[in-house]
């Protein structure tokens, strides 16, 4: 009978170790999905705050492209007027000259902006493009957990 006994309390004992198993299984799934939405969040946040970065290169860029037609104007006017021979003071042709190559620096300056600009933002893109590949990962894993947890 003892025997008997101590078998009906290994038999308990084995069917505990199971349950506690199996909750221990389903704690691990749950910190798994913890884990999951926290790198969620993270990429959420990163990819916010790259779209309000790529905005804001845009708006820059926008900005430096209106600058740009602006002093490319101002450019053909004196040069305009430099070429056409309606001004036929020295100094004023002396400074109607300086004047052009001052314009045409800062246009080349604003250029080389654009350009880095536009490259800047090609860059943002990619890295938007790669998180939002990286949440698309996360959120299907999640999805499989949680469809594990529920049955």
């Amino acid at each position: 009978m003892k025997q008997l006994e101590l078998l009906w309390k290994l038999q308990e004992h084995d069917l505990k170790l199971k349950e506690t198993k199996a909750k221990l299984e389903e704690l691990a799934k749950k910190g798994s999905i913890e884990t999951i939405t926290l790198k969620l969040n993270s990429l959420d946040k990163r990819l916010k705050d790259k779209k309000l970065e790529l905005e804001e290169k845009d708006k820059k860029l926008r900005k430096n492209d209106n600058i740009l037609k602006g002093l490319t104007f101002q450019l053909k006017e004196v040069e305009k007027n430099l070429y056409d021979g309606t001004v036929t003071d020295v100094k004023q042709l002396n400074y109607m000259a300086e004047e052009s190559k001052s314009l045409k620096e800062h246009i080349n300056e604003l250029e080389f902006d654009i350009i880095y600009l536009m490259e800047y933002a090609e860059n943002i893109k990619k890295d938007i493009s790669h998180i939002e590949n990286e949440c698309n990962k996360m959120k299907f894993q999640f999805a499989k957990i949680r469809m594990n947890i529920i049955g």
